[in-house]
Order: C-alpha cells, then structure tokens, then sequence
C-alpha cells in the first residue's frame, strides 16, 4: 500500500492540473465564441 501511495497522489496531481487547464480552455472557448459573433456584428 505504501509503494502505491506516490504514484497515486502523482496521479491526483495530475488529473488536478488537467482539470483546471481543460476548465480554463473551456473558459477561453465559451469566450471567444461569445466575442466572435459581436465582432463579426460590428463590421
């Protein structure tokens, strides 16, 4: 159960690191598609 532990908090690590990265790229897409169609509005 010991030898386990490391790799599982790794694991954790990065499955935390992954999910805040693919929430900010989510962010970063729902906000683009919202600035897209006002732009494209504008001209």
């Amino acid at each position: 159960m010991a030898a386990i532990f490391p790799f599982f908090s790794v694991f954790i690590y990065f499955l935390f690191v992954f999910g805040t990265r693919l929430d900010r790229h989510l962010f970063l897409m729902r906000e683009t598609s919202n600035i897209l169609p006002a732009r494209s509005l504008a001209f």
